[in-house]
């Protein structure tokens, strides 16, 4: 059984809604920050997983757990190999 768990995350940043994907561990995450995103508790769990540059550009405004993330750049890379 897989124990990550995917997230779309959207931020406002006062401008503009910025949308990023995010893989975790099912078990470097809290239930309860699942459960109530919007929390601010929840939200600062939830922006210690984002990368650097999008913890601070505003407030988590939605969390939603998407079915997977995947990876695909390498494919274009290796596709022109073939």
């Amino acid at each position: 059984m897989n124990n990550q768990i995917s997230l779309l995350i959207t931020i406002f940043n006062g401008d503009f809604l910025v949308r990023a994907a995010l893989k975790v561990n099912r078990n470097e995450i809290t239930d309860d920050a699942l459960q109530y995103p919007l929390e601010p508790e929840s939200q600062q769990e939830i922006k210690k997983k984002l990368w650097g540059h999008m913890r601070d550009i505003g407030p988590i405004v939605e969390v939603m757990q998407i079915f997977d993330v995947v990876d695909r750049s390498w494919s274009v890379e290796q596709e022109g190999q073939k």
